[in-house]
């Protein structure tokens, strides 16, 4: 297998640096494993209960920042299956190709910024990273990640900038957006409304992605104003693999299905998951993990009910994480290997 997933929890019920240490153990023998695979680190998640207190034990109390250091995104989605703290690692055989990137605004940036601003801070912050790389946002970033803190009042700022963003780049809904999964999350800064990540490949052309639509199940994303893809299909020399962005209950017309039940609107969103990966000759037997993210934490047992029984060998975290419309319970996100 030429990329692999894989989601750690501590065991221990001890204190928060406990856990730390007990995860770097547990992640440092798992990337030994991949890396005798020949697989290597494209990424890494942490996500917290409580960044602002628990960032700095995570950076000064363990090795665990730092074995996963520098392809390691932080973040403020509390793990509700109570372990305050847990990752996912992405790894591959392809790790070379991939460019990762995990931008935080500094305290400087976050004060007297609103959301729009800091969301254009953070893309700056990437197109400098590539400056004479040969890459470039329109070819080669496949998937991006941005966390809202206050999404309910955020969310219209980090729209509006990349909009703004992928229009300077000539990227329109007659040529491509970017995969992305818009989501609450908080910062480790209380000032700071926005973080954002970045997955890119280098060496890539235009016949290497195809752009996932399900036109019977989920209506393009321009409809309403935004600018993303709903997924991209990556293809390399040995690899397929299909890149979902968050999905929730929606149809064909951009409306919401299911408001108040998080559990049809589950199911719902796993079927559009499936529309979109039939339509890159991929099914939801080849998902590699799952992101689950709940708006109303009350429900994790539902969700997590519905999961285990639906996909009992497939790597899934449920988070809190507030998605972008109100009237939407729950989102999902994975990555699905063509077998």
């Amino acid at each position: 297998m030429n990329e692999r997933f894989h989601i750690i929890i501590p065991n221990s019920n001890g204190l928060f640096e406990d856990k730390l240490a007990e995860l770097f153990v547990k992640c440092r023998d798992y990337i030994n494993e991949e890396e005798a695979e020949k697989r290597g680190l494209v990424m890494a998640r942490i996500f917290l209960s409580d960044p602002i207190n628990q960032y700095s034990p995570l950076l000064t109390n363990t090795d665990l920042y730092r074995l996963l250091a520098p392809k390691v995104s932080v973040v403020g989605q509390t793990p509700l299956d109570c372990s305050k703290v847990s990752v996912l690692i992405y790894t591959s055989k392809h790790a070379s190709r991939y460019v990762f990137n995990s931008f935080r605004l500094s305290t400087g940036e976050s004060e007297c910024c609103d959301a729009y601003q800091q969301t254009r801070i953070l893309f700056n912050k990437y197109l400098e990273s590539i400056e004479g790389s040969g890459m470039t946002l329109e070819r080669n970033c496949i998937r991006t990640w941005i966390y809202v803190r206050d999404i309910d009042i955020n969310y219209s700022g980090v729209v509006n900038a990349r909009n703004d963003v992928f229009e300077e780049h000539q990227m329109t809904a007659d040529t491509h957006f970017i995969a992305s999964t818009g989501i609450g999350g908080e910062s480790t800064l209380t000032n700071s409304l926005i973080s954002i990540d970045f997955l890119s490949v280098k060496d890539i052309d235009e016949d290497d992605v195809q752009y996932l639509k399900a036109i019977d199940f989920l209506n393009p994303t321009h409809e309403y104003g935004v600018a993303f893809e709903r997924g991209t299909r990556l293809k390399l020399e040995d690899t397929d693999m299909c890149y979902i962005s968050g999905t929730a209950s929606i149809d064909n017309s951009g409306h919401i299905l299911h408001c108040g039940n998080v559990l049809k609107q589950a199911e719902r969103l796993l079927l559009n998951i499936q529309a979109l990966l039939k339509d890159g000759e991929s099914d939801l037997s080849n998902v590699g993990f799952f992101v689950v993210y709940l708006r109303d934490i009350s429900d994790y047992s539902i969700i997590y009910e519905m999961m285990k029984s639906r996909f009992p060998n497939v790597p899934t975290i449920i988070v809190e994480g507030r998605v972008c419309r109100p009237g939407w319970l729950v989102e999902m996100e994975c990555i699905a290997l063509k077998k």
